[in-house]
């Protein structure tokens, strides 16, 4: 262990803290002021899913819809930063074994969360939105405004980051000797009832076509986790 990676005192840790969580923040701020002045482009990518217009009621409520785009993706583009520092912060307290087992996991977390929020973006939310619209009577008009978008949006990208994070913790727990490879195989109905109730809490809509747009990749998820464990 070097100088650098020795253990603080309690009060030098504080500041150390301190010190990240400032370096985060300005990170974050300057990236999000940074992208209100590329808003248009990003709102633009944001709104791709949906064919149709969208309105605001208030005179506010552009502007706010702006400002959470931008600062959203002033979060997105200063994850590396944050977890860089998060890192620095608590890898002094861990040994080595210890922080190449976070790597890993981390590592295969962050693959798996893309692939949740990439799923999301190009197959579930245009499907849901043309199911949704699509049901409606003729004599029924969308007037979708930004802001419920904007939360539909989100609510279903960061549900797919979430449950894609599945066979993560399924390898994580079997590895770890907190549960048999044989519990999941034996509980899988259990499992799927599981994944049902959760997709239904989820979802920012009560309609089954969204619910199942997250259960069933959540199943197959399982499956395939289950194989993968079965494999080594």
């Amino acid at each position: 262990m070097d100088d650098n990676d020795r253990p603080l005192p309690i009060y030098e840790h504080w500041l150390e803290l301190r010190k990240r969580l400032l370096i985060c923040l300005a990170f974050i701020f300057l990236f999000s002021l940074a992208s209100y002045f590329y808003s248009g482009q990003l709102i633009g990518l944001l709104t791709k899913p949906f064919k149709g217009p969208l309105f605001f009621t208030a005179p506010t409520e552009g502007f706010s819809f702006i400002m959470k785009v931008s600062i959203f993706s002033g979060i997105i583009l200063s994850t590396p930063i944050i977890f860089y520092n998060l890192w620095k912060f608590i890898s002094v307290t861990l040994n080595e074994k210890v922080k190449r087992q976070i790597l890993y996991y981390f590592s295969a977390s962050v693959i798996l969360c893309i692939l949740g929020i990439l799923f999301s973006y190009f197959l579930v939310i245009p499907a849901a939105l043309n199911f949704l619209i699509g049901i409606t009577p003729d004599a029924l008009k969308p007037f979708i405004t930004v802001n419920n978008y904007f939360s539909f949006t989100m609510t279903l990208m960061l549900a797919f980051a979430f449950v894609f994070q599945l066979p993560l913790v399924m390898i994580f727990l079997v590895r770890n000797n907190l549960v048999s490879l044989g519990k999941f195989s034996g509980n899988r109905h259990y499992a799927i009832l599981i994944i049902f109730i959760a997709a239904a809490v989820l979802t920012p809509t009560p309609d089954a076509f969204t619910q199942l747009s997250l259960a069933v990749p959540l199943v197959a998820l399982y499956e395939i986790s289950l194989l993968i464990l079965r494999f080594f």
